[in-house]
C-alpha cells in the first residue's frame, strides 16, 4: 500500500509541477501577445507613417534634384553660348580693331542684360 500511496504522490507532484509550467508558459505567451498585439496597434502604424514621410521626403528631394540638374544644364547651355559670343567678339577685334571690340563687347553687355531681365535674374 505503501509503495501506491509514494507512486501517487509522486504522480501528483509530477502532474503539479507540469501545470504550474504550463501555468507560466501560458502566462508568458500572453505577454508576447501582448507585446505583439501593441506593436500591430500602436508601432505598426507610427512606422507605417514614419516611411511614408520618408518616401513623400524621398520624392520632394528626387523632384529638387531633377529641377537643379535641368537648371545646370540650362547653365552649361548658356555658358556655351557666352563662350561662342566671346569668340565672335575676338573675331571682330581680329578683323577690324581693338575700338570695334570695344564696341561689340558694350552690345554684347547690353544684349546680356536684356536676356538676364527678361529671364527675371
Amino acid at each position: 500500500m505503501m509503495n501506491k500511496l509514494s507512486l501517487e504522490e509522486t504522480l501528483r507532484e509530477q502532474i503539479d509541477g507540469l501545470e504550474a509550467k504550463l501555468e507560466s508558459e501560458v502566462i508568458e505567451n500572453l505577454q508576447h501577445l501582448g507585446d505583439l498585439r501593441f506593436y500591430e496597434e500602436v508601432q505598426m502604424p507610427e512606422l507605417q507613417k514614419q516611411l511614408a514621410e520618408a518616401r513623400a521626403d524621398a520624392d520632394h528631394w528626387k523632384s529638387e534634384c531633377n529641377a537643379l540638374q535641368r537648371m545646370v544644364h540650362e547653365a552649361r547651355a548658356e555658358i556655351e553660348r557666352l563662350r561662342e559670343a566671346m569668340k565672335a567678339i575676338d573675331a571682330i577685334g581680329d578683323e577690324k580693331g581693338n575700338a570695334s571690340r570695344i564696341e561689340a563687347l558694350r552690345c554684347f553687355s547690353i544684349a546680356r542684360a536684356a536676356l538676364a531681365a527678361e529671364r527675371g535674374e
